[in-house]
């Protein structure tokens, strides 16, 4: 039987060199996916810095995963929480029409239980190692058969703990999904979860910018036509004006290049009284008040002004209420005068007569309080027989003045002069 030493060492080292191909065949794939795996990741890393549109980037994974690894088939599907609907945002392959048969429904029991739904529920990868004998695909096992789709694996998408939706990769081979390529796919599905989110972070950031920059575009459409003073002054670090309308240069008398480049500092503006009472509102974070403003040309014009101070930027408007400051002192001036005068003072409406205003003197003279003085015309105080006189002879008053004497009627009925 020595005959048969040789071929027993012959069957012995072919066997053993066949299941060293095997191996040696399973480590080359492994290691084959794994490099792929790398580039991709790679490839998507610089992707995202690209500024493509979040639907572009997460359509170019797929692709990536198509082409640089060789899938069958890769698509993204995000798990909408108002319909329980898994809804494929990206897609790519020749068997991509597949996606459109799967509808996998989380209140479904069914289409829920495979292993994109199970991947959700669980929030683990799940793996189809042979579609043609798991019963799991039972609801799409002829249709990915028919697409030469013969193992799949449905990777989590976790964005901060929560699960977003999967990754859904397919091969055209029975286990092809070793444990060692799932765990590089869980890598590559973890660097898509952060960098989908990342790139959702940045649109958002973008629009929000636009969004902004089209807000401040409108006001400062606003602020440009605007009667009243608009500023935004920062105190710091460095304090300077940031902005201000061109209703300055008509009220103060500053061009706008005049003050962005050589801002004379606000204490300039202020009567030197105030500026206490300013700082003091400043650091209370919000103030109003009637401001003594000074113009570039030394005068001084009133300013009724209302700001808020928010991470140290003051915002505010201030309106120019010059005329109605001067109005109203002169008033209370005249006021004053009229009030402590012995002479009969009474201010009467020119249109009809009305008796708007009234001293003491006259109160004294004619027998009623002001508000009751305040209730009648000229005409109740007047002898009848002036009346046809009345209205030219107040015309007359307004144009220049005039003296007479008059019959006038007090409570009583009785005249005096």
């Amino acid at each position: 039987m020595s005959w048969l030493r040789p071929l027993i060492d012959v069957s012995f080292v072919t066997v053993t060199l066949g299941w060293g191909f095997v191996v040696f065949g399973y480590i080359s794939r492994e290691m084959k996916v794994y490099l792929q795996l790398s580039r991709l990741v790679g490839e998507l890393h610089r992707l995202s810095l690209s500024g493509v549109s979040l639907p572009a980037f997460e359509q170019a994974i797929c692709r990536l995963a198509v082409e640089e690894v060789g899938f069958k088939l890769a698509w993204i599907g995000l798990l909408d929480p108002g319909t329980q609907s898994v809804l494929p945002v990206a897609r790519w392959g020749d068997a991509s029409d597949y996606v459109d048969l799967v509808q996998v429904r989380m209140d479904d029991r069914e289409r829920s239980r495979g292993p994109t739904g199970t991947t959700l529920r669980m929030g683990i990868p799940v793996v189809s190692l042979d579609i043609a004998n798991d019963p799991r695909m039972n609801p799409w096992r002829e249709a990915a058969l028919a697409r030469g789709l013969r193992s799949s694996a449905a990777l989590p998408l976790h964005i901060d703990g929560k699960m977003i939706g999967t990754l859904n990769l397919y091969a055209d081979q029975p286990h092809f999904f070793t444990d060692a390529v799932v765990e590089l796919g869980m890598i590559l599905a973890a660097n898509v979860a952060q960098l989908i989110e990342s790139r959702r972070r940045v649109i958002e950031r973008d629009a929000a910018q636009a969004a902004l920059a089209q807000s401040e575009a409108r006001f400062r459409r606003l602020a440009e036509q605007a009667s009243d003073i608009i500023f935004r002054y920062r105190l710091q670090p460095n304090p300077q004006l940031d902005f201000v309308n061109p209703a300055v240069t008509s009220i103060l008398g500053y061009e706008l290049d005049e003050l962005f480049n050589q801002f004379p500092g606000i204490p300039s503006f202020l009567d030197p009284s105030q500026i206490g009472q300013v700082e003091r509102l400043i650091e209370q974070g919000r103030g109003q008040l009637l401001l003594h403003t000074r113009r570039r040309d030394g005068n001084y014009v009133w300013l009724d002004l209302r700001f808020v101070v928010a991470n140290r930027v003051i915002e505010g408007i201030a309106r120019d209420v010059t005329d109605q400051v001067l109005a109203a002192a002169r008033l209370a001036r005249y006021e004053l005068l009229s009030a402590h005068a012995r002479d009969i003072v009474l201010f009467i409406r020119a249109s009809d007569g009305r008796i708007l205003e009234a001293n003491t003197a006259a109160e004294r003279a004619y027998g009623y309080s002001r508000d009751e003085l305040c209730t009648r015309t000229i005409f109740e105080l007047r002898a009848p027989e002036t009346h046809p006189y009345i209205l030219d002879q107040m015309r007359q008053a307004d144009m220049g003045g005039f003296c007479l004497k008059l019959c006038m009627f007090d409570a009583m009925g009785a005249c005096f002069r």
